[in-house]
């Protein structure tokens, strides 16, 4: 057999494979490796059912291993050429439902738009009372498939719905007014909670910052300041032609009714002057006159400069804060009944409720304005020039200098609660003048004046009358026990010194001066012994245990650490009974 037959029976034999494997990729079946050698070795159909007639079509060995290659190469190609139509199968099924997909997702959408509109043509139609006759007459077909779906779309378009229109103007205005009451009551139906705000984030402390923000601050209050400073210029007539005529201008016009239109007309002029700058045009016009600004510097700052400035701001602030908050006080303790001058508050009230009773408002109003111009621009203007006059003679500033802060009212009320236990001096007999001189209750003159029995007053809160007895002006040393007795709180900051009064035994602590001081009065004290808090240390002890009884309950403080205990229990027994004989 030749070369060329070889060849063609090559081909003939790849063309009818090709076939039969696109025939068995259309039939979606795949057949395995084995079958396909099954099919390329299938037996002769000799009766024979040897291999001889085969061997016998090749001229030797070669060609049969050139014939053998040929075909596990066909046969690689076959494999490679079914898995890849296999894979272009998948891929064309794939898209078909891609296709599929996209064209019910477009069906989808036609179909939301179409439900949108037959919605708003429905809500339109429910809020007009004419419309509703004529919205029954909609006819809504069922959901198109297939080809229908642009005859549907164009039946669905708002110019191919049966609504007529609103004839008449009535008609239009009465829709809208539905509308807009329809629209109101959706409002108050929708409640909703309310939105919490979340917190701005803090910036750190920097000097650059505060500088700047400072420089912001005083730009926008500048005009408030200026206001304040006019106001201030004028009441105390810094210009005197200028203040007679503001003076005689609003005298006229309260007396006349005018005040309030002339009060609104200033602010119309004042706006159109605003106006007339923010258009371009600049000159000067002030109702009150502030004076001259105040010059600034702007040198850079070093590094004290910028302490400076951090320590002064921060001084500011502890100033402006503590007067800020003395002046609320004093405010609501007048108003809180604290103070004599509320009732003078109260008076005047209801006089001016009596007076609008029975008085005009028109008269009332004009008497008003009168009193009030003639106060703010005359009376005060004499205080504020002649300041014993004011001092004197001006009610209403004495009594807001009398009223008390909130630590001041508290501190009266010590001393008054503190008055309920201050012996009252009578005459003295022979046994009580030799106590007072073996105990020393009398004080020299120089002591109650110094300044140490002052300052021991003012910790204390102690009238005048009560200061330390001879003996006692130092204090003794000491130390408050706590409730368990501990020898470590002769370490802690709990020491102190205990002194004695005519009527009071006070124990001041060393490292808390005020808040927790304690002041004892005598007619309390039911008995005062000598303890000894820890049985194994040798010696008496040093501790003194006092028992209180006030209100109906008992208390007991234990003061350790004392030197002299024997001479502080007898001059504490002494005056108790110096001040039961006295009482």
């Amino acid at each position: 057999m030749s070369l060329s037959n070889i060849r063609d029976r090559f081909h003939r034999k790849r063309h009818r494979t090709k076939d039969d494997t696109y025939r068995l990729v259309q039939d979606d079946q795949l057949f395995d490796v084995d079958d396909i050698d099954a099919l390329n070795n299938k037996p002769d159909r000799s009766p024979d059912g040897d291999n001889d007639s085969m061997n016998g079509k090749f001229a030797n060995d070669v060609e049969k291993q050139t014939y053998e290659q040929q075909l596990i190469q066909l046969q690689e190609q076959l494999v490679a050429a079914m898995i890849e139509n296999n894979m272009l199968a998948q891929e064309l099924k794939q898209c078909k439902e891609n296709e599929e997909n996209e064209r019910l997702k477009n069906e989808l959408e036609r179909e939301k738009k179409r439900n949108r509109l037959l919605q708003d043509q429905m809500n339109n139609s429910d809020r007009s009372p004419r419309r509703r006759e004529t919205s029954k007459k909609v006819v809504v077909p069922t959901v198109p498939t297939g080809s229908n779906v642009e005859h549907c779309d164009k039946m669905f378009e708002p110019e191919s719905l049966n609504v007529e229109p609103p004839r008449t103007r009535v008609d239009r205005l009465w829709e809208r007014i539905v509308e807009f009451l329809y629209d109101v009551m959706e409002d108050f139906n929708d409640i909703t909670q309310p939105e919490h705000l979340m917190e701005e984030q803090k910036e750190p402390l920097s000097v650059k910052t505060l500088k700047e923000n400072l420089r912001r601050f005083k730009v926008a209050i500048k005009p408030v300041t200026d206001t304040v400073k006019g106001i201030n210029n004028l009441l105390t007539w810094k210009s005197r032609s200028y203040t007679l005529i503001f003076f005689m201008l609003y005298m006229y016009s309260v007396w006349k009714g005018w005040f309030l239109p002339l009060m609104f007309f200033m602010m119309i002029v004042r706006l159109f002057v605003n106006f007339l700058h923010f258009k371009g045009f600049k000159f000067c016009f002030n109702y009150l006159d502030a004076g001259e600004p105040e010059q600034e510097s702007d040198d850079t700052l070093g590094l004290s400069d910028k302490f400076n400035l951090v320590l002064m701001v921060a001084t500011k602030v502890q100033n402006g804060l503590g007067s800020t908050s003395d002046q609320l006080e004093k405010l609501k303790n007048l108003l809180t009944w604290k103070h004599e001058g509320t009732r003078r508050v109260f008076t005047m009230l209801c006089l001016a409720f009596l007076a609008t009773l029975f008085v005009p408002t028109s008269f009332l109003w004009r008497f008003m304005g009168l009193g009030f111009g003639i106060k703010i621009f005359i009376v005060n203007g004499i205080y504020n020039k002649y300041p014993k006059i004011k001092k004197r003679y001006d009610s209403t500033y004495r009594m807001w200098q009398t009223l008390p802060t909130d630590a001041q009212y508290e501190r009266q009320c010590v001393r008054t609660e503190m008055d309920r236990y201050i012996v009252i001096p009578r005459a003295t007999s022979a046994l009580e003048r030799s106590i007072e001189r073996h105990v020393s209750l009398s004080s020299s003159d120089d002591d109650d004046d110094n300044d140490e029995t002052a300052e021991f007053r003012s910790i204390f809160s102690l009238p005048v009358t009560e200061c330390p007895i001879r003996g006692w002006l130092n204090g003794k040393r000491t130390v408050l026990l706590g409730k368990d007795k501990s020898l470590f709180t002769l370490l802690s900051k709990k020491r102190g010194k205990l002194y004695l009064t005519k009527s009071f035994l006070c124990f001041a602590r060393e490292n808390y001066p005020s808040p927790r001081n304690i002041v004892i009065p005598l007619q309390d004290i039911v008995s005062i012994d000598k303890v000894k808090i820890n049985q194994r240390m040798p010696g008496k002890g040093m501790t003194i245990q006092i028992l209180i009884q006030s209100d109906g309950k008992q208390n007991v403080l234990l003061f350790s650490g004392v030197i002299g205990r024997d001479d502080i229990i007898r001059d504490v027994q002494q005056v108790m009974m110096w001040m039961h004989q006295k009482s």
